[in-house]
């Protein structure tokens, strides 16, 4: 077993760790998304898109994440850290939040009530006690645009949390508005005589805050924990003179879908202060106690303490040589 902490963004690379989201509200609509963040798999578009949805009220199909283009998406540090969920998330609501108030400041004199009467519900804005006096929301959209002074409903959110750089002389400070939690238990087999180490079962939990969307945390913590196999016991570069000797991945293993056992994994929900609806970032964290885990079974299993990786059959059989003649010289 083995547990991890990490951070849900930093400010580290300068003074700024936020994130910045435009919305754009069509006519026929639906919302169109825009953020330098970039999705490369662990469900960014998708979170953007639930949050905006969550805040607007409207179906998840009606909101559309354009993909990332440094000439046109506002300006964003990037996919690291875990910080996206965290900075873009929080981003996202501003605008959404934004562009309701823009939709009601537009709705309330053409349906003759106070915007304090108004709700986004079921494709329009309309009274939320009188349900039957309302509009499309496209309909408000275009009533933004086709009036004296009227322009496209286009809104730009950004948020910084209100975290700190560290201290160079000290490396102290609070660099993160949150932080993320994991802990992992394996099982391995080791054998005696050839050192080959198997993993023959894994189950890791992973703090991400409010799961968004569940079934995205559960593939990111299994990813984590196929990577954090592949770090503990297969991958390794090879540097010569600086230059690395790996010349392709004939030369660097990794795990493949039969060297992996089933993965479990599990969601410890919390509520973080300042993550959007609760959430932190997921999956970096899941990473983390793999190796260190898999490090402790072996040790339990054999009883020899390998803190190098890869944790390679040669390591084992090296180590076990090691701790034989330690005995042999204690019973002489």
């Amino acid at each position: 077993v083995a547990a991890a902490m990490h951070v849900s963004g930093n400010r580290t690379m300068g003074n700024w760790d936020g994130s910045t989201v435009v919305l754009r509200l069509h006519e026929d609509g639906r919302v169109v998304v825009l953020s330098g963040e970039c999705d490369m798999g662990q469900g960014a578009a998708t979170m953007l898109a639930q949050v905006v949805a969550h805040e607007l009220n409207l179906p998840l199909a009606h909101v559309h994440v354009a993909q990332p283009d440094t000439e046109t998406s506002p300006f964003a540090i990037g996919t690291l850290a875990s910080r996206v969920t965290m900075s873009a998330g929080n981003a996202a609501i501003v605008a959404a939040r934004q562009a309701r108030q823009q939709l009601f400041d537009v709705a309330a004199p053409l349906l003759g009530c106070d915007v304090s009467a108004l709700e986004i519900a079921q494709g329009q804005v309309r009274v939320q006690a009188e349900p039957a006096r309302a509009l499309a929301l496209g309909e408000v959209v275009r009533q933004h645009i086709w009036r004296h002074g009227g322009q496209g409903l286009q809104v730009s959110g950004s948020w910084d949390p209100q975290t700190q750089m560290f201290d160079p002389a000290t490396l102290m400070g609070n660099i993160a508005p949150a932080y993320s939690f994991a802990a992992q238990v394996v099982e391995v087999e080791v054998d005696t005589e050839t050192g080959q180490i198997e993993v023959l079962k894994s189950f890791v939990s992973d703090d991400c805050g409010k799961a968004l969307n569940p079934l995205a945390v559960h593939g990111q913590s299994n990813g984590a924990a196929a990577q954090a196999m592949g770090w503990a016991l297969y991958e390794q570069l090879q540097l010569e003179g600086g230059r690395i000797g790996n010349g392709n991945f004939a030369d660097y293993n990794m795990p493949t879908a039969d060297a992996i056992p089933l993965l479990q994994s599990g969601i410890v929900e919390s509520n973080d202060p300042n993550g959007p609806f609760g959430a932190k970032g997921a999956s970096e964290t899941a990473i983390l106690p793999g190796a260190a885990a898999i490090a402790n079974a072996v040790f339990d299993a054999v009883g020899v303490r390998l803190t190098e990786l890869p944790l390679t059959p040669e390591k084992v059989l090296a180590a076990l040589r090691a701790q034989a003649q330690t005995q042999e010289t204690a019973h002489a």
